[in-house]
C-alpha cells in the first residue's frame, strides 16, 4: 500500500492516464497539421505562425484544468475513487503535448532562418526550469500539500492561458518588431 492507501497497482494507473493524453494530444497536433497546411496553401506556401497557435490555446486550458483536477482529486487517498486524479492526469499529458509540439513549431516559423537559435534559447530555458524545478518540488508538495502546490501550480498555467491567445492576435506586430523574425 502507498501513501495514499492506493495498492502498486492502482498507483501507476494516472501514468498509463498521462501517456494516454499525450498520445490523444498529439492526434490532435497532427490534426492541426493538417490544418496549418491548408492554411499555408492558400498563403501561397508562406508560413503564418500564428496559425499554428490553435492546439496551444486548447493545451493551456486542458493543462490547467488537469493541474487543479489532479491536486484535488489525488489530495485524499481512498476517500476518493482512483478515477479522479487519473482522469486529471490525462488532461495534464494532453495539455503538456498541445503545448509543447506547437510551441517549437511557432518559433521554427517565426524565425525561419534563425529557428536554431531561437529553439536553442528555448531548450535552454526549459533545461533551467528542469534543473531548478526539482530543487524545491518536493519541499513544495510535502510543506503545502498536494492540493495546495498543484493549486499553484495550476493557479500559474491559468496566468499563462491568456499567452497563446495574445499571440495568436497580436504575434504579426511583435514579430514585426523584431530584426529576426519572419513577417509577411
Amino acid at each position: 500500500m502507498s501513501k495514499n492507501g492506493w495498492s502498486q497497482g492502482v498507483g501507476q494507473l494516472p501514468y498509463i492516464s498521462m501517456l494516454l493524453g499525450t498520445l490523444v494530444g498529439g492526434l490532435i497536433v497532427i490534426w492541426g497539421e493538417r490544418r496549418y497546411n491548408q492554411v499555408m496553401d492558400e498563403n501561397d506556401g508562406k508560413p503564418v505562425p500564428e496559425e499554428r497557435l490553435p492546439p496551444m490555446m486548447l493545451g493551456s486550458v486542458t493543462f490547467t484544468i488537469g493541474m487543479f483536477w489532479l491536486g484535488w482529486g489525488g489530495a485524499y487517498g481512498n476517500k476518493v475513487h482512483w478515477i479522479v486524479p487519473t482522469i486529471g492526469a490525462f488532461f495534464v499529458g494532453n495539455g503538456l503535448m498541445l503545448i509543447f509540439l506547437p510551441c517549437f513549431n511557432y518559433i521554427i516559423d517565426c524565425y525561419l532562418l534563425y529557428a536554431a537559435s531561437a529553439l536553442a534559447a528555448n531548450t535552454f530555458l526549459r533545461s533551467a526550469f528542469g534543473a531548478a524545478f526539482p530543487l524545491f518540488a518536493r519541499q513544495m508538495f510535502v510543506n503545502m500539500k498536494i492540493q495546495w502546490a498543484a493549486t499553484l501550480l495550476g493557479c500559474l498555467g491559468a496566468a499563462m492561458i491568456p499567452v497563446p491567445f495574445l499571440f495568436y492576435f497580436f504575434g504579426k506586430k511583435v514579430r514585426a518588431s523584431s530584426k529576426y523574425a519572419f513577417v509577411l
